[in-house]
């Protein structure tokens, strides 16, 4: 019986230190931002994906409607450090050489829109290597008139709609959208990670607080991507 309890614990000591290695290759400080941590890869978003995440953060809503849209936007998943979001939205101007991050707060259960922003600076030459080699995936007509319609009826961003609307003003760059692809392989690792967790919780529940919060919060990172990309 002492033998069995061994080989169970050698068992639940591989399923750990498997995990913590393969967690370990997807964590990363940030550039110039070493006290953050990334996890996994960026996801580049669309502008109606975008406007999404401007009614979600108003600091965000604000910069884009005082100095224009970016060339590119990503999202990029970080870890928590409360009481921000675990995911962040970068913003480039490539054409003025400016990287800018935008963080959500959660500041009371009815504040649900409210944000800062947490870093600004140059892009670094990696990174604009990247943005500039990504290769954007086709947007359908369709799929931004209707956007275009919502946004108009929308009360928070109606200035802006007239703005672009005014026939002086200038068609914004374009955000590159991401494919079809770089969603699917992100919502995969994401998944992949929750049952990770979720198993090592299951067979060590007296000693698996760490592990079941971290299936949490990847199952509540998974939800919300799964969300933004069936909208």
């Amino acid at each position: 019986m002492a033998a069995g309890r061994a080989v169970v614990g050698v068992l639940l000591l591989s399923v750990a230190v498997g995990g913590e290695s393969w967690a370990a290759s997807e964590l990363r400080p940030a550039t110039n931002r070493p006290d953050i941590v990334e996890i996994g890869a960026p996801v580049m978003i669309s502008r109606e994906m975008l406007r999404r995440e401007m009614d979600r953060n108003t600091e965000l809503h604000e910069y884009i409607r005082v100095y224009g849209w970016p060339e590119y936007a990503e999202i990029q998943e970080v870890q928590v450090q409360e009481p921000f979001a675990a995911y962040e939205v970068r913003l480039y101007y490539v054409h003025r050489n400016q990287f800018l991050v935008f963080g959500r707060v959660n500041v009371a259960p009815n504040v649900v829109d409210y944000g800062v922003r947490k870093y600004a600076g140059p892009i670094d030459p990696e990174t604009l290597d990247r943005l500039l080699t990504a290769e954007p995936a086709p947007v359908q007509e369709e799929s931004l008139a209707k956007a275009e319609v919502v946004v108009s009826a929308s009360p928070a961003v109606s200035g802006e709609a007239e703005a672009a609307a005014a026939p002086q003003a200038p068609p914004p760059a374009p955000v590159v959208v991401a494919t079809g692809e770089e969603l699917e392989a992100t919502v995969q690792r994401l998944e992949a990670a929750a049952d990770r967790a979720a198993t090592a919780a299951d067979m060590a529940e007296s000693a698996s607080a760490a592990a079941q919060q971290s299936a949490d919060r990847a199952t509540s990172t998974l939800e919300k991507l799964i969300h933004s990309a069936e909208q």
